[in-house]
């Protein structure tokens, strides 16, 4: 990679497009335009974009990995479900209908896997995918997480994907250790889904505990969740999984919005910004490289760029012109770095 000094290099690496659909297309360039379609001057301003999320509820799906109609892990999201934090929802999702998991089932043809395939199936990833979150509730059978819990997933880490980079948490009620087994076993496979999942802090409940659930062994009554102590837990992990969501969501808003912006890099020396320009390639930034003051002008005239970025090496009388040319332009910068 090198740099033009009478006419700059133009580091255009496209962003991948996040398409599970196509996980064969390749990563192209494209010398005539920045990585992202997205100009910053034309989008609502950060803080409107900022406001938006804070007023949007966060959406969260919970799942329980029992079928068991007394099952005292539905009690814990059903609690959860009835007692919400400000500024979520809350629904949760049945894996009863799901069918074992069986490959033949699938359709071939990615694209229309999920509308030929199980519909149970289908309308369970979709929940998920317009989730902001997942609030799982793990029973444990066998010192392990429950078979009807691992066949959703298995389903679910199907293409096209749903729980990629999907903010989660995990509360658990069972006897002996509190589910602390079948949790181990949720967060050793989320490294393998890709679930973001919370470390902190652990709900486990010893379920068979006195004044814990008010159910009983001998009637059909579904169990409710008694403990004050275990109510604000749980309270507690809906507020975090919540808090978590939006701060993913607010680093999300402020990657795109710099990786978005076109910047224009000046410096000196050809080596070092050679090194810079891959770097910020690497990372999907576009960014263009000048090393003369007169490369620079004829940028400034010619393209709108977001940022100027000033490198080492650039002399006070270079930095005095540019900033004169900018003024007398009067060209919109929204931002300078480095030694402006």
């Amino acid at each position: 990679m090198s740099v033009d000094k009478s006419k700059s290099a133009l580091q255009v690496n496209k962003r991948p497009k996040d398409d599970s659909d196509d996980e064969s297309k390749d990563v192209t360039e494209n010398k005539s335009d920045y990585t992202n379609t997205s100009n910053p001057k034309s989008l609502v301003s950060l803080n409107e974009q900022i406001l938006s999320i804070a007023s949007t509820p966060i959406k969260i799906v919970a799942v329980c990995g029992s079928l068991r109609k007394k099952s005292c892990n539905t009690a814990c999201l059903k609690y959860a479900q009835t007692n919400l934090p400000p500024n979520v929802t809350f629904e949760i999702l049945s894996i009863a209908d799901i069918p074992l998991f069986n490959q033949d089932l699938e359709d071939s043809n990615v694209k229309t896997r999920e509308a030929n395939g199980p519909k149970s199936v289908a309308i369970f990833k979709q929940k998920i995918r317009e989730s902001d979150a997942i609030f799982f509730g793990i029973c444990e059978y066998n010192l392990g997480v429950s078979g009807v819990l691992k066949n959703a997933l298995d389903w679910a880490s199907r293409r096209p994907y749903c729980l990629k980079d999907k903010p989660a948490t995990c509360i658990g009620a069972a006897g002996g250790s509190g589910s602390m087994n079948a949790q181990l076993d949720l967060r050793k496979w989320s490294i393998e889904l890709g679930i973001d999942i919370m470390n902190n802090p652990l709900v486990m409940i010893k379920a068979f505990e006195k004044d814990i659930f008010n159910w009983n062994r001998d009637n059909d009554k579904e169990p409710e969740l008694i403990s004050v102590k275990w109510q604000q837990r749980i309270v507690t992990q809906v507020r975090l999984l919540r808090d978590y969501a939006l701060k993913k969501k607010y680093a999300k808003l402020v990657f795109n919005e710099i990786s978005a912006a076109k910047v224009l890099i000046i410096g000196r020396n050809q080596d070092i910004m050679d090194k810079v320009l891959e770097g910020m390639a690497k990372q999907n930034f576009a960014a263009k490289g000048v090393v003369t003051d007169d490369a620079v002008l004829k940028e400034l005239k010619e393209n709108e760029y977001d940022v100027l970025m000033f490198g080492g090496g650039v002399e006070s009388e270079s930095l005095e012109k540019i900033n004169k040319y900018i003024e007398e332009n009067k060209i919109n910068i929204k931002s300078f770095t480095g030694n402006k």
